[in-house]
């Protein structure tokens, strides 16, 4: 079902953890600048499907594609370096590194100029951020971890 137009889509993907299939034969498409949303209940397989289209379950059959490339199985880190990421909802980041180091941390995959200008237009895009600049994020509230994040 690699849907025409999709950024990312899944075709037939089962997937789950070790042996385990959580997800079976599952389709899904997003269009560049389209909001996706998964819905279901407690246990239907939601998280799974994430994490298998991030290379964070195994993917037993199907494929993910990523702007035409198929990603399907390969490591999380090679996946991010393509510029797909997942994330998660609690302990989204690193509480005992500081809210600079978090950020220097994100940006490990990119050149060091790169990765200043990244993390100075991260601070000021969250004013909140940089005012806990030199803080842990353990002392961030949930709203600014999330933004940390």
């Amino acid at each position: 079902m690699a849907s025409s137009g999709a950024v990312l889509s899944a075709a037939g993907l089962t997937a789950g953890y070790g042996n385990t299939t959580i997800i079976d034969s599952v389709d899904f498409a997003a269009k560049e600048g389209e909001i996706a949303v998964i819905v279901g209940p407690n246990g239907s397989g939601k998280s799974t499907l994430l994490k298998s289209i991030f290379g964070l379950a195994t993917v037993h059959a199907g494929t993910v594609t990523w702007a035409g490339q198929d990603i399907t199985g390969m490591p999380a880190h090679e996946i991010a370096r393509r510029g797909v990421a997942y994330l998660p909802q609690v302990k989204n980041v690193f509480t005992n590194l500081s809210v600079r180091e978090n950020i220097a941390m994100a940006a490990y995959t990119l050149g060091s100029s790169e990765a200043l200008e990244r993390g100075r237009s991260v601070l000021e895009t969250f004013p909140a951020l940089a005012r806990h600049r030199d803080s842990r994020a353990d002392v961030l509230s949930g709203g600014e971890r999330q933004m940390l994040a």
